[in-house]
């Protein structure tokens, strides 16, 4: 599975800390002008939901803690590239890998839509209705087309 953040080990930290269940963090967030379910705490938990730069205020003051504190310890004497790299779980060299854009993969919705990571998102579209070389992107919940 894929690790999309960094702070979910220490959010849960900070919530067992305090005893809270993850409808209660929900609540305590929501209080807080952040718009989260419980089913997106858990996701952030298991780093398998990204956590943006712009949300990270609302959990260190729910927490009372500072930014930082949210974040894991890193090691000051390893390169910043190999430790976050091996909390992210990527493998490998330093060099990044070549990347290919999804749309251009004729078969990465079939791939995407039965795979763990995906499922961390939501429900994935129905196989069926999607176009090759397409990936299986969730509504949103708007209907229409962007251009009107």
């Amino acid at each position: 599975m894929k690790v999309l953040n960094l702070v979910g080990p220490q959010v849960r930290k900070f919530r067992y800390n305090r005893s809270w269940s993850q409808s209660k963090l929900a609540v305590q967030l929501q209080l807080k002008g952040l718009d989260v379910s419980r089913e997106v705490i858990a996701q952030i938990e298991g780093q398998c939901h990204c956590v943006k730069d712009k949300d990270l205020p609302y959990f260190a003051r729910v927490f009372q803690v500072g930014l930082t504190d949210l974040f894991p310890n890193l090691d000051p004497d390893k390169p910043i590239h190999d430790t976050v790299s091996k909390l992210m779980g990527i493998n490998g060299a330093s060099v990044p890998a070549k990347v290919v854009m999804k749309s251009l993969q004729p078969n990465a919705a079939i791939l995407v839509n039965g795979s763990k990571d995906y499922e961390c998102h939501g429900t994935s579209p129905d196989p069926g209705e999607q176009q090759p070389g397409t990936i299986g992107i969730l509504d949103s919940g708007s209907s229409g087309n962007a251009g009107g």
